[in-house]
């Protein structure tokens, strides 16, 4: 807090800079969060090992933040928040977000699980909700649809049902909530054209064009559902690179599907991005000489399905159908 009251102090004496009492709120905010990824990293992760898996699901957690709060722009005005809030007054519904929220809630919490104790993921879970739900008010430009606030709550209850009930198939049910929200966020907004749009074959060309706010959040949403699902699938001790060659083929067909909607240009850069994180994770695998190349980190050993992956093995077959 001294840090943040000195700084701004100082730009009293810089003429390009302005301080503000809401840059000291947020930088406080920023180190009090530090703080506490910290706390939990000394209380949950003693060994290296542990330690390993904490950075990965950090990671993927911090994707899923970017996906849900991007273009991650703070600010303490009235008029921002009212706005934030309109959509919450005359809500529009959305099957994307709701998945997505959903989805990246169960995603989170099962790689949160592998370094997290059990008694303290419950109360993660919740502070991820608060944290999602309060940045989508502060946020510029984000938003508290209601689509998402639904997929929060309902990620959170089934990953507590399943964590109950189905233990043994979590790892599943993060990936078909995974592969749903691939697919309808690819179909979405589900209004056909009169005519077929364009296809445009330069790649990331989309991502430089119009909002890159927008751009940013669409960029966060995809690395996040990617790299999750491909994720899972490695811990499921399936071959990456494949599986990323026929996740990439699905999100092209889909690409292909959207010359009929009423979305932005598609493009190929979709499909690149997915080889591009398979690539990824098989070059960060610990094995050289097992074709079955894991993640990272096994998401854990229990939640697993050791004698009944046939669900996931018949979906991959479906994609690559």
């Amino acid at each position: 807090l001294l840090l943040a009251a000195g700084c701004q102090t100082a730009q009293l004496f810089v003429p390009a800079r302005s301080p503000s009492v809401g840059d000291i709120v947020w930088n406080s905010f920023g180190a009090i969060v530090g703080m506490a990824i910290g706390w939990l990293a000394l209380a949950t992760v003693p060994t290296v090992e542990q330690a390993g898996r904490f950075v990965y699901a950090a990671a993927i957690t911090g994707l899923w933040l970017l996906a849900e709060l991007a273009p991650w722009v703070p600010t303490l005005s009235l008029s921002s928040i009212r706005d934030n809030l309109a959509q919450v007054i005359a809500p529009q519904w959305s099957w994307s977000s709701a998945l997505v929220s959903a989805s990246g809630l169960f995603a989170v919490g099962l790689f949160l699980r592998s370094c997290i104790a059990s008694r303290h993921l419950q109360m993660a879970l919740i502070a991820l909700i608060a944290i999602v739900a309060a940045g989508k008010l502060l946020v510029i430009g984000v938003g508290l649809e209601v689509g998402s606030a639904a997929g929060l709550l309902a990620g959170y209850w089934t990953f507590m049902l399943a964590w109950r009930y189905f233990r043994s198939e979590l790892t599943t049910f993060a990936f078909l909530l995974l592969f749903l929200a691939i697919t309808i966020r690819g179909v979405d907004p589900f209004v056909l054209r009169d005519e077929p749009g364009a296809w445009t074959w330069m790649p990331f060309v989309s991502w430089l064009k119009g909002s890159m706010s927008a751009n940013l959040k669409a960029l966060g949403t995809s690395l996040f559902l990617y790299g999750s699902l491909l994720s899972l699938i490695a811990s499921m001790r399936k071959h990456v690179l494949t599986s990323g060659l026929m996740l990439a083929a699905w999100v092209g067909l889909l690409e292909i599907v959207q010359l009929w909607i009423e979305a932005p240009p598609p493009d190929v850069s979709e499909p690149l991005l997915a080889a591009a994180i398979a690539l990824a994770i098989r070059a960060l695998g610990p094995g050289h000489d097992d074709p079955h190349v894991l993640a990272p980190i096994s998401v854990s050993a229990a939640s697993v399905p050791s004698q009944r992956p046939s669900l996931a093995r018949g979906l991959l077959v479906l994609v690559a159908a």
